[in-house]
C-alpha cells in the first residue's frame, strides 16, 4: 500500500537539504504558535456573540485539526512518511475499523462539548443562587466530568465489541486490590465529599483544625490547605480533618476577644469595670455592636481580675492583633489617668509564733531567685530565734 502522489513527491522535493528541513521546521513551529495565538483571541471575541461553550468546542476542534496537520507536514519534511505510512500498516485497520475510530473521536468530541455546557450551566446557576459557594460549584463540575468521561469510555468499549462486564468484574477485583493498598487515600476522598455537603468551612475562613489553626487557601477531595501565622501553607488530609474538632472563627463574620487585666484589691471594682468599658467605646478596630464591656472574672493572687470583652467584624489575624493592640493601650491609658493601679505579683512572709499566732512581716516587694531564697531563710531563721528567746524565758 502506497500513499505517495505527486504533490507528496512535490512537497518532499522541497525539503531536501539540511538547512530546509530546519528552515521549514521552524516555520511550522511559528505558524502552530501564531495561529493558536489566533485562535485563543478569535475565541475571546466570539464569546461575547456565540454561548463560551460552543466557542470552546470549536476552538478545540480546531486546534486540534492545526496540531495534526503541524504533525503531518513535520513528517514530510523531515522524510519520514514511509515510516509513518509502514507502521500504520501493522495496525491493519480496515474500513469497518476506520470508521470505529471516526465514530470514537466524535465521540469523545461530544463528551467534551457537553462537559462544557454543563460547566456554562453550573455556572450560570451559582452565579444566580448565592447558597452555592465557589468550592462547591468547583466539586459539581469535577463530579460531572467524571461521570461523562466514565460513560463516553465505556460507550466507545462497547462500539470495539470489548466485553464490558468482564472489565467490570476486572476492574472490581482491581479496586478491592487498590482499596486495600490505598484505603488512606480513599478515605481522604470520602472525606472530602463529606466535607463539600456538610460545609463546616469554606475558602477564606479563619479555622483551628485540631493543633493547627490558620486561613483556608483551598479545598480539594484529597486534602485541605491552610495557610498559618507564621505564613507558612499547611495539608492537611481530609480524612483527619473530619476526624478532629473544626473550629471556624469567621463563620458569622464576626469573632468575640477577650483580655484580662489586673487591678488592686484597693480599687473600687465598679469604677475600674466603668473606667475599662469606657475606654473601649470608642476604638475604631473593634464593633460598636455587640458593645465592649468588662466583667469581673476571679479573685487572683495579687489583684481583682477583670475580662475585657470586645468583637471584630470580618475577624482575621492581623485584625485581631490590631484590636488587641488598641484596647491594651486604651485602658492603661485610662487606668494610669484615673489612678487605678495595676499591682505587680506580690508576696507575704510569715513566721509563726510558739502559741500558734501569725507574725506578719510588711509587704514585700516581689523577689526572685536568691533574693527571695535569702529572704525566706531570714524569716525561717527569726521565727527560730524567737522560739528558743520564748523557751529560755519560760524556763
Amino acid at each position: 500500500m502506497s500513499f505517495h502522489t505527486p504533490f507528496l513527491a512535490w512537497l518532499e522535493s522541497l525539503f531536501l537539504t539540511p538547512e530546509s528541513k530546519v528552515a521549514g521546521t521552524v516555520a511550522v513551529v511559528v505558524g502552530l504558535v501564531v495561529g493558536g495565538m489566533v485562535l485563543r483571541k478569535a475565541g475571546d471575541l466570539l464569546k461575547d456573540r456565540f454561548g463560551s461553550w460552543q466557542v470552546e468546542v470549536a476552538q478545540i476542534t480546531v486546534g486540534g485539526a492545526l496540531m495534526t496537520g503541524s504533525v503531518l507536514i513535520l513528517v514530510i519534511i523531515w522524510g519520514a512518511t514511509s515510516q509513518v505510512i509502514s507502521a500504520l500498516a501493522v495496525l491493519k485497520l480496515s474500513g469497518e475499523d476506520s470508521v470505529l475510530v471516526l465514530f470514537t473521536a466524535i465521540l469523545f468530541i461530544t463528551a467534551v462539548a457537553l462537559m462544557r455546557a454543563l460547566k456554562h450551566l453550573v455556572d450560570r446557576f451559582v452565579d444566580e443562587h448565592d447558597a452555592v459557594t465557589d468550592h462547591q460549584r468547583q466539586m459539581a463540575n469535577r463530579t460531572m466530568q467524571v461521570i461523562i468521561f466514565c460513560l463516553a469510555s465505556l460507550v466507545a468499549l462497547s462500539l470495539w465489541g470489548i466485553n464490558i462486564q468482564n472489565l467490570l468484574l476486572g476492574a472490581g477485583f482491581l479496586g478491592l486490590v487498590l482499596g486495600l493498598a490505598a484505603r488512606q487515600t480513599l478515605g481522604s476522598a470520602l472525606a472530602g465529599f463529606v466535607l463539600l455537603f456538610s460545609r463546616p468551612f469554606e475558602v477564606r475562613d479563619w479555622v483551628e483544625i485540631g493543633d493547627h489553626e490558620g486561613i483556608v487557601t483551598d479545598i480539594t477531595i484529597v486534602n485541605t490547605r491552610i495557610r498559618t501565622f507564621d505564613d507558612e501553607y499547611l495539608i492537611i488530609p481530609n480524612d483527619q480533618v473530619t476526624g478532629n474538632e473544626v473550629v471556624n472563627k469567621s463563620r458569622r463574620g464576626r469573632l468575640r476577644v477577650t483580655l484580662d487585666v489586673g487591678v488592686d484589691y484597693e480599687v473600687d471594682v465598679d469604677r475600674a469595670v466603668e473606667i475599662a468599658t469606657d475606654a473601649m467605646s470608642g476604638l475604631d478596630e473593634i464593633r460598636s455592636v455587640p458593645s465592649a464591656h468588662a466583667v469581673l472574672r476571679a479573685f487572683g493572687d495579687s489583684a481583682i481580675i477583670l475580662e475585657l470583652r470586645f468583637w471584630i467584624d470580618n475577624p482575621t489575624a492581623r485584625k485581631k492583633w490590631d484590636a488587641q493592640t488598641a484596647v491594651i493601650s486604651a485602658v492603661k491609658r485610662a487606668f494610669d489617668d484615673a489612678g487605678v493601679k495595676i499591682p505587680f505579683p506580690q508576696r507575704e512572709l510569715m513566721g509563726r509564733s510558739e502559741a500558734g499566732g501569725l507574725r506578719v512581716s510588711d509587704e514585700a516587694p516581689p523577689t526572685t531567685g536568691v533574693a527571695e531564697s535569702a529572704a525566706e531563710a531570714e524569716a525561717d531563721g527569726g521565727a527560730e530565734e524567737g522560739n528558743e528567746d520564748d523557751t529560755e524565758e519560760a524556763q
